[in-house]
């Protein structure tokens, strides 16, 4: 019983990092898209968003399995 309390614990600790970390990403990209950086910067923070986004679902998704 008590693994098995451990066990549900670090699940919910790693669900809160992944929230934690989607949370982060569109408040940095939102930051950086509002104001009105040049092309480049737009570009790269597009990128991030998107990079960002893919490492979260590969994560979400390991953690269901």
């Amino acid at each position: 019983m008590e693994q098995e309390n451990k066990n549900n614990i670090a699940r919910w600790l790693k669900i809160l990092a992944i929230v934690a970390y989607a949370l982060i990403t569109v408040i940095t990209c939102s930051a950086v898209w509002n104001s009105r950086p040049g092309a480049f910067i737009s570009v790269v923070a597009l990128a991030l968003f998107a990079t960002n986004g893919y490492v979260i679902y590969r994560k979400v998704k390991a953690l269901k399995e």
